[in-house]
This record gives C-alpha cells, sequence and structure tokens, in this order.
C-alpha cells in the first residue's frame, strides 16, 4: 500500500490513509475534486495583541471547512506538512502555526497563555468557526479553547492530549518518582 499514513480499521488491519475519505468523514462535505485543487501554500506571521508576539505560520488555502493543527511539545508546525497537504488535497483550507517558543516563533518575556494565543490566531485569521487539531500539548490547549470559546469550533480532533487540571497522581513507580523530581528540582532552579 502506497501511503506511509495508516489508520486502523480495528483488529489488526490498516488501511491506507484516504484524506478526501477522512475530510468527508469529520466535515460532512464532499471532498473538492483534485483536477480543481491547486496547492497553495504561503508562510506569513500572525500578530498577537497580547505581549506583542508574531507567531510563524504556514496556510494551505482551500474552498471547503478551515482546519487549525496546533502542534506538540516537541514538535512545530514543520510536523504537520504531509498532514495539512492531504486535507488541503482534500479541499480543507489549513493552517498550522508555531506556539510561542517553538520553530519560528520567539519566545516573550511576559505571561500568555497559548490557549489566549490560539483564539488570537482565530480572530487573527477572521475565522469564526474551525476544525481545531491538538497533539499532546496541542490537543491540551485546543481541548482548553474549546471550553472557553466554543462557539469558534466546528469540530475538536485530539491526539493523546495532555489535559489540564488533571489530578497529580499519588502512587508512583520508583522510576517515575525519580523523574518527577528531577523535573521538579529543574523548575525550582529557573
Amino acid at each position: 500500500m502506497g501511503s506511509g499514513i495508516r489508520l486502523a480499521t480495528g483488529r489488526g488491519r490498516q488501511a491506507p490513509f484516504d484524506a478526501a475519505r477522512t475530510a468527508k468523514a469529520l466535515l460532512g462535505a464532499p471532498a473538492a475534486p483534485r483536477s480543481t485543487m491547486v496547492p497553495m501554500r504561503e508562510r506569513f506571521a500572525v500578530e498577537i495583541p497580547s505581549g506583542g508576539a508574531a507567531l510563524e505560520a504556514d496556510r494551505w488555502l482551500g474552498e471547503g471547512a478551515p482546519v487549525v493543527l496546533v502542534h506538540s511539545g516537541v514538535s512545530d508546525r514543520r510536523g504537520w506538512e504531509d498532514v495539512a497537504e492531504r486535507l488541503n488535497s482534500a479541499g480543507c483550507s489549513v493552517v498550522a502555526y508555531d506556539m510561542r517558543g517553538f520553530g519560528g516563533s520567539p519566545p516573550t518575556d511576559g505571561a500568555f497563555s497559548h490557549m489566549d494565543d490560539l483564539i488570537a490566531v482565530l480572530e487573527g485569521l477572521d475565522l469564526k468557526k474551525a476544525w481545531i487539531v491538538g497533539s499532546s500539548l496541542g490537543g491540551g490547549v485546543a481541548l482548553d479553547a474549546a471550553l472557553v470559546a466554543s462557539k469558534r469550533m466546528s469540530g475538536l480532533v485530539l491526539i493523546a492530549p495532555a489535559v489540564s487540571g488533571a489530578p497529580r497522581a499519588h502512587h508512583l513507580d520508583a522510576n517515575t518518582g525519580s523523574l518527577v523530581q528531577l523535573l521538579e528540582a529543574a523548575d525550582a532552579r529557573r
């Protein structure tokens, strides 16, 4: 099977990723015919009013539903390139941006919230509603934004999301406990 991306279909079977079928299932709209699609990618910065930040972003223009991709804490917007191109080939208009301190978006000195930045990205791009796809840290950011600004969300796709407000584990195995102590000591030195 030619595609490197596979979707689990149950009982160990896998099917190749089909962006058109996935877009139709998720967005409820047929994909634009491939013959009319002209992949168009542009790089730009989204100006965030709070803290004077400029978040580096890529946009793939399309006629269909807008999709905003929010990266994990160990990557940046470039990790979404293949996904963005596949969604765009199915007709979606796609945006992937770097959160503050990741990729092309420099960190800022003042206090900020990644969730507020995501909402500011939606506002800055004049997206009344959009699908939000978040992975890990980005999934937690997307989930928090959905709780605060649900009317701006057409839908939410979470990939192994971090969840804010989760209770601390009371019983950790020895290795995890050691790691937590190291992380807390590093935080205390900052």
